[in-house]
Parts: C-alpha cells; structure tokens; sequence
C-alpha cells in the first residue's frame, strides 16, 4: 500500500515539475488571457486615423423640431391653469390631461380655442385627453 502511494505521490511531483517547466518557459510576448494588454509604442503606429470620430449631427426634420420644441415648452410650464380648465401630465399614459374647473363651460370647444390660440399647436390634439 506504501508502496501505491509513493508512485502516485512521485507522479504527482512529476506532474507538477512539468507544468511549472512549461509555465517558466513561455515567451513573454505571447499574451494569455490573465495577462494585462501590452502597450504599443505609437512610433510604431503606421496608420494614423484622420478623424477620431466625435458627435455626428444630423438635421432634424422641421416638423419634429416644432414638436419637440413645443413638448418642451408646455412641460416646463405646467401645471396650466385657465379659468375653464387645467392642464397637467400623467407619465403613465404619455398624455395631456386637461381637466375643467368652470363647470358652465363645454370644455371640448373651450379647448380647442385655447389651443388654435396656444404655442403648442405642434402637438397632435390626440396627446390631450379631456376629462369632463
């Protein structure tokens, strides 16, 4: 039984001693995986980029721009409050809610000349969503 396990113990040695033989042997040029990146000297670089990129500006159609410009303008206002009516944001529904406060008013025609006299008529009417 010693006998067993000295060879297995000598083979395991042996084992070991080559592996390390073979780790102390590799070339340093040869990256591993574990390895950090080499540095490269930029002397050597032959083919030098003659742009490095940067933002890439395209134009924006003039439609949307007024569309934006007037989501911006309306979000930054609100809420808005007329005497028929108030308008406020709700998140969930990616809509303008326009609530009434003067009860004696129809608040669809109310709106609409608010909103034929507003700087916001770049906004389709279906983002407002009137409650009575």
């Amino acid at each position: 039984m010693k006998k067993i396990l000295l060879i297995i113990f000598i083979l395991v040695l042996i084992l070991l001693g080559y592996f390390a033989y073979q780790n102390l042997n590799k070339s340093p040029t040869t990256p591993s995986k574990n390895s950090p990146p080499q540095l490269i000297d930029i002397s050597k670089i032959k083919d030098i980029p003659t742009q490095t990129g940067g933002d890439v500006f395209e134009t924006t159609p003039p439609a949307e721009q007024q569309y934006v410009d007037a989501t911006g303008l309306i979000m930054s206002q609100l809420p808005i409050y007329t005497p028929n009516f108030t308008i406020t944001f709700r998140y969930a529904t990616g809509k303008f809610i326009v609530t009434r406060t003067n009860l004696n008013i129809d608040l669809s025609s109310a709106f609409q000349v608010w909103y034929s006299n507003s700087p916001y008529q770049a906004i389709p009417l279906t983002r407002f969503l009137l409650v009575p």
